[in-house]
């Protein structure tokens, strides 16, 4: 798990700081810069948000004690909790966009969340950084400019390898147990586009 907080920490620093370069500063203005963090934090069995918030704030430290950004302005976290619902998470994304210095919105967890911020991102040209859903229609969203950027795997590379690990197992058919989400929905589509056989994961059960 150190390792992990250890290299999140590290892709979330250089991660701000390209975005924080391009931010035209203010003369003598020195407030924080915001960085928002939206996640699941309510959710009783889930620590990934909490995961994602240490590995940015072990970042912001490391720039802060380095002297801030833009000459000296120091960087702020915001956090929201969408508790993994779509309605909240649009509600918090519209909430970050309203805020004077927020640069960007780290997100969390859950696809489904993403996937139904994307509209209110397109909107509010928020810059959305995805640190941990891998759903593909996260950033094949159709938008241009495209405001989302991903941090994190994505289905359509990790499900190759699942049905590697499968086919060196001997096992000839895969059956896919999928909730009935927009991110289990995606599902289907990432498997078909992993084998030259896309017969193989037809076995589809949806789940709520």
């Amino acid at each position: 798990m150190v390792t992990l907080f250890t290299r999140m920490s590290r892709s979330c620093a250089l991660c701000m700081i390209m975005l924080l370069c391009v931010v035209t500063a203010r003369a003598a203005d020195k407030a924080p810069l915001l960085v928002g963090l939206d996640g699941e934090f309510g959710l009783e069995n889930s620590i990934s948000a909490q995961a994602i918030e240490l590995g940015l704030r072990t970042a912001i430290a490391e720039i802060n004690a380095a002297g801030g950004v833009l000459g000296g302005r120091p960087i702020a976290l915001v956090i929201k909790d969408n508790r993994s619902i779509p309605a909240r998470g649009i509600r918090n994304s519209a909430e970050f966009a309203a805020m004077p210095n927020l640069v960007a919105v780290f997100g969390g967890r859950f696809s489904p969340v993403v996937i139904e911020q994307l509209p209110a991102l397109k909107e509010a040209k928020l810059p959305y950084l995805v640190a941990w859903a891998a759903a593909d229609p996260i950033i094949d969203n159709g938008m241009q400019p495209n405001y989302v950027f991903r941090l994190s795997l994505r289905d359509a590379l990790a499900m190759p390898k699942l049905l590697k690990s499968a086919e060196q197992r001997g096992l000839d058919q895969v059956g896919l147990l999928l909730a009935n989400t927009s991110w289990g929905r995606s599902l289907p589509s990432a498997s078909d586009h992993a084998t030259d056989e896309p017969k193989r994961c037809r076995c589809h059960r949806w789940i709520q």
